[in-house]
């Protein structure tokens, strides 16, 4: 099972989104798992609107706090919409598992 949470963006610009990996509750221990993280525009697409992109664990692994850094190049492409997203964990024997999804709100940036 798998987190549900929301994260809003301005087109044009650089986001850093903050994911804190949960497991039944408790921060789960991202020490040695790779995390990658995608958004599509609409449920069911296989193309993706941004992404992948790998996150960057906390300098304490085992708080299961995850950067995720989406570029303003990217964003700039980006129409005013919610996509929605999944971010997964690698372990080291490969396996993956889902474990956040949600949705991003991108507005549209008023200042050009």
């Amino acid at each position: 099972m798998s987190d549900w949470t929301e994260h809003t963006i301005t087109t044009g610009d650089d986001a850093a989104l903050v994911l804190t990996i949960t497991r039944n509750g408790a921060p789960l221990d991202l020490t040695g798992m790779d995390v990658e993280w995608t958004a599509v525009a609409n449920r069911g697409d296989t193309t993706p609107a941004l992404g992948p992109y790998t996150g960057t664990l906390d300098a304490d692994p085992a708080t299961g706090r995850v950067t995720v850094v989406l570029p303003k190049a990217d964003t700039a492409l980006l129409s005013s919409h919610a996509y929605v997203f999944d971010c997964q964990v690698t372990d080291g024997p490969g396996n993956v598992v889902t474990v956040t999804r949600g949705v991003l709100h991108v507005l549209a940036g008023i200042t050009a």
